[in-house]
């Protein structure tokens, strides 16, 4: 009996009925359904975890998250990731993590305000098997850690793998 995969089961019972949350790649670690109902999907570990994350975040406590960086290897520059003690947000799609990066952290543009940590992609032309992140300005769009300027997808420092 794992605690964390019967919280979220328990939680699941509202969630799961949102599209969103059902389906998609990975290992499969809960069958979502209600007692006495047929399965009517399952949850990868990333969608448990982001799962988990929305039930405590409505608890009052933190976000669950796997391995979260500290630093990031971009290129030659080695960059702070995931600050010390923060808490994760689920971003919008279900599959990461959004934590704010605090103002003037040193070596990161000012306009850097935030670090989505994303879960592993294992399918399609670009995969992340460990995951990858993405530094955020303040409208939520995708920077360059570096420079603050916004980026395109194509850009290096837009999807940074995770090792």
């Amino acid at each position: 009996d794992n605690p964390v995969a019967g919280a979220a089961f328990r939680a699941a019972g509202p969630l799961a009925r949102m599209a969103g949350l059902l389906g998609g790649s990975g290992s499969t670690i809960i069958r979502v359904g209600q007692a006495g109902a047929k399965e009517v999907g399952h949850l990868t570990i990333g969608q448990a975890r982001n799962l988990m994350a929305r039930y405590l975040a409505r608890r009052g406590g933190g976000a669950v998250a796997a391995k979260v960086p500290s630093v990031l290897k971009v290129g030659e520059f080695k960059l702070p990731g995931v600050p010390e003690g923060a808490t994760g947000t689920p971003v919008q799609t279900g599959k990461g993590l959004a934590y704010e990066i605090p103002s003037a952290t040193p070596e990161l543009n000012p306009r850097v305000t935030h670090v989505r940590i994303m879960d592993p992609v294992t399918v399609g032309e670009y995969q992340y098997p460990n995951g990858y992140a993405v530094y955020m300005n303040e409208a939520g769009q995708t920077v360059d850690p570096l420079t603050g300027q916004t980026i395109g997808r194509s850009h290096p420092s837009a999807h940074i793998p995770l090792k």
